[in-house]
């Protein structure tokens, strides 16, 4: 699971704010807070293609849930930044 957080925050940096409304604060916390090597958005992604095939995660929570929230995560993640 903190490896799903962290590929968050990583898309969060990006520009990407995640769907629920209460989380969109992340990206200005990001943004001032954080300074990542462009290698760590690479990373984020291949731990969502990861997590997203073969993890017991995706058995804990509802399926279609868990589908559409790493499908999402990964949209974020391939948009790249937002200048």
């Amino acid at each position: 699971m903190n490896a799903v957080a962290a590929a968050d925050i990583v898309a969060c940096w990006l520009g990407h704010a995640p769907p629920e409304p209460r989380r969109s604060e992340l990206v200005n916390w990001a943004r001032r807070n954080l300074k990542l090597a462009p290698e760590m958005v690479t990373l984020a992604k291949d731990v969502v293609l990861i997590i997203k095939t073969d993890s017991n995660l995706k058995e804990v929570w509802d399926k279609p849930k868990w589908n559409h929230a790493m499908d999402n995560l990964e949209e974020r993640l391939e948009r790249g930044a937002k200048d």
